[in-house]
């Protein structure tokens, strides 16, 4: 509610969900631009992957659908909550695996919706393991950059893989950075909307 009634005060306004673009146009707001959440990878300390310190972990403040997952889930999984920004670029850049769960708990339909972990966990090196949104190909190669899953099953499953498969979760881990580095880095992609505001 608030954006569709703040937006006209602006002379661009970006959404990180490429489906609200049309939904702002049909309010008469045409100076909609796509731009997604980014990172800062100088703020994460750089650790050689085999010197990561926690094996799998998931950061957020703790609710009770997270922590229904995780229980359903049968995986062990390092919760992080109530950290400083330091602390939690530390615990991102100390994980070898990170999940990112994509609900969102404000929804009455709970639909899932672009977070920030879908970039801060590669720019900390960390292999990237989501629950799937719509959208998430045009930013990452699914199963080459990143890992998704649809349910707690398909994501116990794929977890029960990769702990078998540790040179898996490492390659996928490097190819996830390497194109954070190359489009989503905040320096990259500020660069790239600052164009696009320009242009409109």
């Amino acid at each position: 509610n608030f954006s569709s009634k703040a937006c006209s005060h602006f002379t661009v306004c970006s959404t990180p969900e490429r489906s609200y673009m049309e939904k702002y146009k049909a309010i008469g707001y045409e100076n909609i631009i796509l731009a997604n959440w980014h990172a800062n990878s100088e703020w994460f300390p750089e650790v050689d992957f085999k010197d990561k310190q926690f094996y799998a972990s998931f950061i957020g403040a703790p609710n009770a659908s997270r922590q229904q997952f995780f229980d359903a889930a049968e995986v062990e999984i390092r919760y992080f909550h109530g950290l400083s920004q330091k602390q939690l670029f530390e615990a991102f850049s100390s994980s070898k695996i990170s999940v990112n769960l994509s609900v969102n708990n404000n929804d009455p339909d709970k639909k899932t919706q672009m977070k920030q972990r879908l970039f801060e966990i590669p720019a900390g090196g960390g292999m990237l393991i989501t629950e799937y949104h719509e959208g998430l190909e045009e930013y990452f190669e699914i199963d080459k950059e990143i890992i998704t899953f649809s349910t707690t099953d398909e994501f116990r499953q794929k977890m029960n893989f990769l702990k078998s498969n540790p040179k898996i979760v490492e390659n996928i881990a490097k190819n996830g950075h390497d194109r954070f580095m190359k489009e989503h880095d905040s320096k990259v992609r500020l660069e790239k909307v600052l164009k696009e505001i320009m242009s409109v």
